[in-house]
């Protein structure tokens, strides 16, 4: 058992992810995809351990690689669920709106509304539209599409030469 303890020891560095760097920093932070893509680099891992080693670098070396492809099948899987992705607009827009108010109470139509009230109402609405939009099945597939495309990547995709050394 102890040589899968390199999985309890794996740690990328999350310490960017929030901070004020641009759009273009992390971009080139992706391997090129000559190199991410390198089909003379494919075998089968000889071992558990082999198989292993190769997760270990690849998740590490690959990371921002595996992000965009995680967003990408985001992306596709919320376009496939329009309904999903109506909602979820609903929700950014309506709550852009509502935060834009200066106002404490507003005035629609014939009734004076307090802003909380809004938020309750958009919370309701969208509370509804969750249960008719199915957004587990969702994210359930999205999830499985991701990890096996990443664990196949990563585990099939043989470490460089320079990085044995």
């Amino acid at each position: 058992m102890n040589q899968f303890s390199s999985f309890s020891s794996f740690n990328p560095d999350y310490s960017n992810l929030g901070s004020t760097q641009s759009f273009r920093a992390k971009w080139e932070l992706l391997r090129p995809s000559r190199e991410f893509l390198d089909l003379k680099r494919v075998t089968k891992p000889t071992s558990l351990l082999d198989l292993q080693s190769r997760l270990t670098f690849n998740l590490r070396y690959f990371y921002y690689n595996y992000v965009l492809i995680a967003l990408v099948f985001g992306v596709y899987f919320l376009l496939q669920n329009l309904l999903l992705l109506l909602l979820v607009v609903f929700i950014l827009s309506a709550v852009f709106g509502i935060s834009r108010i200066q106002q404490d109470e507003v005035d629609l139509i014939a009734f004076r509304v307090n802003v909380s009230h809004l938020y309750g109402f958009v919370a309701i609405v969208s509370i509804i539209l969750v249960f008719i939009s199915s957004p587990v099945g969702t994210v359930l597939s999205w999830a499985t599409v991701s990890g096996i495309t990443i664990f196949l990547h990563g585990s099939f995709l043989d470490k460089p030469i320079q990085s044995e050394v």
